[in-house]
């Protein structure tokens, strides 16, 4: 399909000195024109504005909604800190969480507008791909398949940690969930909303993941990751793009700008 871009119709005025009679039939023929370039045009534009958003018309799900599994969670520590705008406080960012989510695709649809909002516990977490393919024909989703969200969260180190002082990055989900909020815009979203869309998803039933299935993800993960900042983080966050989002090859291409370090084992 051809992709026809928006275009608009400039008419000039005409000059005092022209009859009334030429200024009526010259009306006329750009009216005519103009009806005609309309009826051309109107079904392929709306044709191609849900083409180049194919979830946009899709029902919003119902939230709070719980992720299907935590694949892989591997803490980071950054020598340069940076701030993040995930969230309306905008907090300083040094040290956190690389995760990877396995969700429904109902809820990781590209929508050019207000999404369901990702949470660990009551932080938001930073997506860094969509976790689907969007298509022609809409969004790539097999009957029963899931879509995996490379994500950072962020987590303060524990002081004093052992052994020897090493830095060790505060635990997630130890008794909170991961869950899809109230759709919404992520920096918009305060501490405390989303001490309030916790609230909401453990009154639903929304649970913590097991012990077992964090120290599966933790294992998948592997140890800290200590990098020198921001763009680091993302180089490594686009090999677990490559790994379990694949074909996304060009987010992850995007996401790379520094050097890539040993990848988490694959699925």
């Amino acid at each position: 399909m051809t992709l026809l871009a928006p275009f608009s119709v400039t008419t000039g005025r005409p000059s005092p000195q022209r009859t009334i009679g030429r200024r009526r039939a010259c009306g006329t023929l750009l009216a005519a024109l103009l009806a005609a370039t309309t009826c051309l045009i109107a079904a392929p534009l709306e044709a191609l504005a849900q083409e180049a958003t194919p979830g946009e018309s899709a029902p919003l799900p119902a939230t709070p909604a719980a992720v299907t599994d935590i694949v892989l969670m591997r803490p980071f520590l950054l020598e340069e800190p940076y701030v993040s705008d995930w969230s309306a406080e905008r907090p300083t960012v040094g040290s956190g969480w690389l995760v990877v989510i396995a969700a429904d695709p109902s809820l990781l649809r590209p929508r050019q507008t207000q999404e369901p909002i990702l949470l660990v516990g009551a932080v938001v977490a930073e997506r860094l791909n969509f976790g689907v393919v969007a298509t022609d024909a809409g969004v790539a989703e097999a009957a029963g398949a899931v879509g995996h969200v490379v994500a950072i969260v962020p987590a303060e180190l524990i002081a004093g940690a052992a052994p020897a002082g090493a830095p060790r990055v505060a635990p997630i989900l130890v008794d909170r969930p991961a869950f899809f909020g109230t759709p919404g815009l992520p920096e918009a979203v305060t501490r405390a909303m989303g001490e309030a869309e916790l609230a909401s998803a453990v009154a639903a039933g929304l649970a913590a993941p097991s012990e077992a299935a964090r120290d599966a993800a933790a294992a998948r993960g592997g140890d800290l990751l200590r990098l020198a900042d921001r763009s680091a983080l993302l180089a490594a966050a686009a090999q677990l793009v490559r790994t379990w989002s694949p074909a996304e090859r060009d987010r992850a291409l995007e996401l790379e700008g520094a050097p890539l370090v040993d990848s988490p084992a694959a699925p």
